[in-house]
């Protein structure tokens, strides 16, 4: 089969850019001709599998009309690109993991090809996440929903209902896309659940643990937390600052990740007088975000709304740290199917203290990390689920 993978840029450290290595990997690995085409950013480009790159658009300004221009300029860039992918022989399946490199990817020719869309969540939903967590919770109305909310929703409507097939890495995935799009019951909706490579998030030796500690200013008798996540409001990175102000000054934390919250979170850490006992990392390479995440005695994810698998938290996992979180979403049964104690009781700063609490008290338990370990292997290894994605492609392809 040949078979495009889409997505809208590559961010090395990115869930959503390893979601699409992975699926193109997966595909290749099964013999078939897979290609991944992807909005190219100053990030290096993988180098394992074909890419068919277009150049991803410099956003210039959040004014509605700046915004209009980007994503303008986006959906042609990548529609130029599957367009050249197209016309290069015959195309059984593409699979889209965003929509606004898919909106391009439809013009370039996907309308003529089988579509499989892989749920993560809705783009309107996201919106109002961003817009409640900036204006105290307040919702939007008048001209900013009407601005924010339908033209997000009418665009992925138009690609989400077009497809053959509808993926998720968990169920509520698929109940958040059916309840925003209608009715879709003609479509079928697979779950292939969430996974990380097991064989490649390992714990560390003591003595690696020592070193990477070490690489980040941990001292003997301080306690690391590690926090990996995309930097915008819904992820709660804001929270859990909160929730570090309330816990002992050994208890040091490092984040992971950008976006364009990191800014705003920098100036909030200091001005809550944490300059010292947190550090921002920007985007690691996997390597090194794999080493950080096993040297940590917990990862958190502090999640506000819509976490729909919580892919940082088996990572961890497989890597031997515990992982506490908010009671949000997937993260009730990907976090709470080890240990329930390890969830904080609301989303509140108290409350995610007090969970953080409860896991340091157990994180030096080796035979605690060594069940984190098994229960990820056991649940979210993706050499195992990858069978199930390529069986589905090969499907919908028919």
């Amino acid at each position: 089969m040949r078979i495009a993978i889409t997505n809208d840029a590559h961010f090395n450290g990115g869930a959503v850019a390893l979601m699409a290595w992975r699926f193109t990997r997966a595909l290749i690995d099964a013999g078939h001709d897979a290609t991944l085409i992807t909005g190219q950013t100053d990030d290096a480009l993988p180098n394992d599998i074909p890419v068919e790159p277009w150049r991803y658009p410099e956003r210039k300004g959040d004014s509605p009309l700046a915004l209009i221009r980007f994503y303008q300029k986006l959906r042609g860039n990548s529609g130029e690109a599957f367009g050249r992918w197209y016309s290069k022989g015959k195309a059984d399946l593409w699979v889209a993991l965003v929509i606004p490199s898919a909106l391009g990817a439809l013009d370039g020719g996907g309308r003529r090809v089988p579509l499989l869309y892989c749920c993560n969540s809705p783009w309107a939903m996201e919106w109002l996440a961003a817009w409640r967590a900036q204006n105290g919770g307040a919702e939007p109305q008048g001209l900013s929903r009407m601005l924010g909310v339908y033209p997000r929703r009418r665009a992925e409507r138009e690609v989400v209902t077009r497809a053959k097939g509808w993926m998720a890495l968990s169920q509520l995935q698929l109940d958040w896309f059916s309840a925003e799009h209608g009715d879709t019951r003609a479509i079928p909706k697979t779950v292939v659940p969430g996974a990380v490579d097991c064989s490649r998030h390992v714990p560390l030796t003591v003595e690696q643990w020592a070193v990477v500690r070490a690489r980040y200013g941990i001292k003997e008798g301080e306690r690391l937390l590690v926090c990996s996540r995309r930097l915008v409001p819904r992820t709660g990175v804001d929270l859990l600052l909160d929730a570090l102000k309330l816990l002992g000054s050994e208890v040091k934390l490092v984040v992971t990740g950008d976006g364009p919250s990191r800014e705003t979170l920098d100036v909030r850490s200091r001005e809550i007088g944490l300059a010292n006992r947190v550090t921002f990392t920007g985007f690691l390479q996997p390597d090194e975000l794999r080493a950080v995440t096993a040297s940590a005695d917990l990862a958190v994810l502090p999640t506000r709304e819509l976490e729909g698998f919580g892919l940082a938290a088996a990572e961890a996992m497989s890597c031997g740290t515990p992982v506490v979180s908010t009671s949000v979403g997937s993260l009730v049964d990907v976090v709470g199917g080890l240990d329930r104690t390890l969830l904080a009781d609301a989303v509140s700063a108290e409350s995610l203290a007090a969970a953080i609490k409860r896991g340091l008290s157990r994180a030096g338990d080796e035979h605690f990390r060594a069940s984190c370990r098994e229960y990820a292997s056991k649940s979210f290894d993706w050499n195992v689920h990858k069978a199930a994605f390529v069986k589905l492609c090969e499907t919908l392809s028919r």
